[in-house]
């Protein structure tokens, strides 16, 4: 990936974010992705 469709994707994930798109993230977020934070 480019460095700007990164940011671009960074961009939107944020975006969906704060904004509350429940539905973004269906389109940004791969649907076997594993989350491995840590955190709670």
């Amino acid at each position: 990936m480019s460095r700007d469709s990164v940011m671009a994707a960074q961009q939107a994930f944020g975006d969906a974010v704060n904004s509350g798109d429940l539905a973004a993230f269906e389109r940004l977020v791969a649907v076997d992705s594993v989350d491995h934070d840590p955190a709670p």
